[in-house]
């Protein structure tokens, strides 16, 4: 309905990709999408190619910029307008990538990414800046007091040395345990069941998504199942079974079988779930 999205489509499409976000970069400083109150104006027109804006710029503040409270940032404004739609909705009005070049699984990888990269804490490295507090605003306080509930009274946490410990920053409080976070990026079979975070975290099944996003953030995190403690593998079935189309013949009411087929493919590709 826009000329100008139509416009910026095509030029877009037509653009190679590692040079797209040069585009983006020129039409987020044209049309102000830093301004809260643009952005919402411009959902109404062309909510798709908005999203696409702001997800290739949210991963090029990531991945080139090295900015995670940027691309957090950036991210968060687009996060609220990705989750009113379904994910199969969302990924339809896309075209499949075919209209906009964008998908519910990019923006769940880039989410996971974002979260995996804000843990926060510690003192940091000559590599890596400090980041005071992690994506929920936990500082190293807030995490003593945590690990120091998980451990026998009278015993107090220490603190990670050089070597690290889980995702935690050297200098950190120590965490009592280490949770190994399954990656869907890495197991195919949990795509279909850990999609559309932004959608299903806003309604009665949120938690789902919320246990998911606060181990990815957590420094008890560890990218080694060889030393966790305990292994999270991420699912927002509740969400998705409960709206129609997702999973075929699928209700709450009765054992899914889709999704246990899913699941259990995802578990059984691990040599680590029988250790």
């Amino acid at each position: 309905r826009s000329p100008r999205w139509a416009d910026f489509r095509v030029q877009l499409l037509s653009t190679p990709e590692d040079s797209q976000v040069e585009l983006v970069y020129e039409k987020t400083l044209e049309w102000d999408l830093e301004n809260v109150t643009n952005i919402d104006e411009l959902s109404k027109v062309c909510l798709i190619g908005l999203v696409t804006i702001q997800y290739m710029f949210a991963k090029f503040l990531l991945q080139e910029v090295n900015s995670v409270e940027a691309a957090a940032h950036s991210f968060s404004m687009m996060d609220e307008h990705v989750g009113a739609l379904h994910p199969d909705l969302f990924d339809k009005a896309a075209g499949h990538g075919a209209i906009w070049p964008v998908s519910v699984e990019q923006l769940d990888s880039l989410r996971r990414a974002i979260l995996k990269a804000s843990t926060g804490c510690g003192a940091g490295g000559p590599d890596r800046r400090r980041r005071f507090k992690n994506a929920y605003g936990l500082h190293d306080g807030d995490w003593q007091s945590i690990w120091d509930s998980w451990r026998p009274a009278g015993k107090s946490t220490g603190k990670v040395g050089p070597e690290g410990f889980g995702s935690a920053m050297e200098g950190a409080p120590k965490p009592s345990f280490r949770v190994y976070v399954y990656d869907p990026d890495e197991i195919p079979a949990l795509r279909p069941l850990a999609r559309g975070a932004a959608f299903c975290k806003l309604n009665q099944w949120g938690m789902e998504v919320a246990l998911h996003d606060w181990f990815l953030a957590c420094p008890c995190r560890t990218d080694s199942p060889e030393e966790a403690d305990f292994f999270f593998v991420p699912h927002y079935t509740s969400c998705l079974i409960n709206h129609a189309d997702t999973f075929s013949g699928c209700d709450t009411k009765q054992l899914c079988h889709p999704t246990t087929k899913l699941f259990e493919e995802a578990l059984q590709s691990s040599s680590f779930y029988k250790r």
